[in-house]
């Protein structure tokens, strides 16, 4: 083999690397920024700005439809991306009784909420305000629901 083909296969074989390790890259680069949009719907729904959470949380539950409990941020910080929950807080918010005891059933059912003894108590709170507003409403199936302004 020529001295050529041989810097040409290295040349080929580090291109290739170049390619691969940027297509590896892309796809973590781009998961690192969606919980950003998270912990603002939170700081959205906090301050009682519900209008402007729902729509940026319906989109995160579109892209990113699993809770995860304690997922790992940049800044060696963790989050609990609990979607549902948030969803009950809002309908809960605007009077939708019903939407928000089954937005706390789909969340319960995930099991994320009860991994934070925090959020569980925020989960068993809510829960039972709900369950102490209007009993009555909650029997008979849910529908499959989206919150809507």
């Amino acid at each position: 083999m020529t001295g050529d083909g041989i810097r040409g296969r290295i040349l080929l074989l580090f291109i290739s690397i170049l390619v691969l390790g940027a297509a590896a890259f892309t796809p973590t680069l781009a998961r690192s920024y969606w919980f950003h949009t998270y912990e603002r719907v939170v700081a959205l729904i906090d301050s009682g700005r519900t209008g402007e959470a729902a729509p940026l949380l319906e989109q995160l539950i579109r892209e990113h439809p699993y809770p995860i409990a304690c997922l790992k941020v940049p800044g060696d910080r963790c989050i609990d991306y609990l979607p549902y929950f948030q969803r009950a807080r809002l309908q809960f918010h605007d009077g939708d009784v019903r939407g928000a005891a089954y937005s706390l059933e789909i969340s319960e059912a995930f099991g994320a909420i009860f991994q934070n003894r925090r959020t569980e108590r925020a989960f068993l709170d809510l829960r039972r305000r709900i369950r102490s507003m209007a009993p009555a409403d909650l029997r008979g199936p849910f529908p499959a629901t989206t919150w809507k302004p």
